[in-house]
């Protein structure tokens, strides 16, 4: 259920779309099975939560609702919302001193909660922001109610460096998601990325904002939105932190994402479905940079064999179990007496030929789903 043209004016309304996004997120999984573009996008997602949030006690599928419901929310319902009222709902908090400060700064942030709107949420603060981020993403941020659309950069435009500092330097601050990393990254760049603490791993972040802010001398504020309802929005506002010229700008980048990080990775932890990006994580970090390589192969004399947890997840959609391969982005389902066996094998390996039948083991082989002990 998705608002029309009309713009809704009244929390009844909003409260009511709201609930109506759910039942046809629920509907829609009523017939998952029968879905293949969102199963394949379930898994990604499911996928990447389970390898770097385990301990999050959320199961998989109410996670992969909740993910698409503040997904829909942004792009359907807030877009059609008077920005008013949701503006009306924005509790700020944190360390506020910049607010008595003129400016200009650059907020880094993250796609997290209702992030489209905190450009809108900064301007009703009285800074008047551009906003970096990525082409994909900022047609959802135009909303229709606004009489002042917002100065949108694209992070991919050849331009977009001095675009920035002219923002600045004409005392308009800049707003820019410090997680708009794209594409495929097999090598991670040094003049590009800094590794950042994220998740007990280590997550390639793209430097450019920090750099920014040490060349134009402009004082960096991080922040982050999340829901806490249909009619309570958050945000948190950390420490400015200042360019420190006595750090070269490699180090001062890479303390500046790591503080940022270190927010993110709070709300993370609490509502890890309120972000966009659960699909793209793997790309950027380290333990799964490292794993790049082609599979090595079972040695035709191994005789015991380990489920390759490196590569593949089990993952059950109501009554049926799938194996979903984190390399090719591929899944195809299994029987249950296969997926008992696969979720049951000692980490020490187990002789599994005369449990399976030949043709099978071979295909299990093939498929790098078995490793040798």
């Amino acid at each position: 259920m998705t608002p029309t043209t009309t713009s809704i004016t009244s929390s009844a309304d909003y409260l009511n779309y709201w609930n109506g996004i759910r039942q046809g997120i629920d509907q829609e999984f009523s017939q998952v099975t029968k879905t293949p573009a969102q199963l394949k996008d379930f898994f990604a997602f499911v996928a990447n939560k389970r390898r770097f949030l385990p301990e999050h006690e959320q199961d998989e599928l109410t996670f992969y609702k909740n993910l698409l419901h503040n997904q829909r929310v942004n792009l359907y319902l807030d877009f059609k919302t008077d920005i008013s009222l949701l503006l009306d709902r924005f509790t700020v908090s944190g360390d506020l001193g910049f607010l008595q400060q003129p400016g200009p700064f650059v907020f880094c942030t993250f796609h997290f909660g209702p992030f489209p709107l905190i450009g809108y949420q900064l301007n009703r603060l009285g800074f008047t922001a551009s906003v970096l981020t990525i082409e994909g993403i900022s047609n959802s941020m135009i909303h229709q109610d606004t009489t002042e659309g917002l100065d949108i950069m694209h992070s991919g435009s050849t331009s977009v460096m001095v675009e920035m500092m002219s923002n600045l330097e004409a005392g308009r601050s800049v707003m820019a998601f410090v997680d708009g990393n794209l594409g495929v990254v097999k090598e991670i760049d040094p003049r590009s990325f800094v590794p950042v603490p994220l998740l007990n791993d280590t997550f390639f972040c793209k430097k450019g904002v920090p750099l920014l802010s040490y060349l134009t001398n402009t004082p960096i504020i991080p922040l982050i939105t999340y829901r806490q309802g249909p009619d309570d929005i958050r945000m948190v506002v950390d420490a400015p932190i200042y360019p420190d010229r006595q750090l070269s700008r490699d180090v001062y980048a890479q303390s500046v994402l790591q503080r940022c990080y270190a927010l993110f990775e709070r709300h993370l932890r609490k509502t890890p479905e309120q972000w966009e990006f659960w699909n793209l994580i793997g790309k950027y970090m380290a333990s799964e940079l490292q794993r790049g390589g082609a599979p090595i192969p079972a040695p035709v004399e191994a005789t015991h064999y380990l489920f390759n947890r490196e590569r593949y997840d089990l993952i059950q959609v109501q009554t049926t179990p799938f194996l979903f391969d984190r390399q090719t982005r591929g899944y195809f389902p299994i029987s249950a007496t296969l997926a008992q066996v696969l979720g049951q094998l000692s980490p020490k390996g187990v002789a599994l030929q005369s449990q399976l039948s030949p043709a099978l083991f071979n295909d299990l082989l093939q498929r790098s789903v078995l490793r040798a002990a």
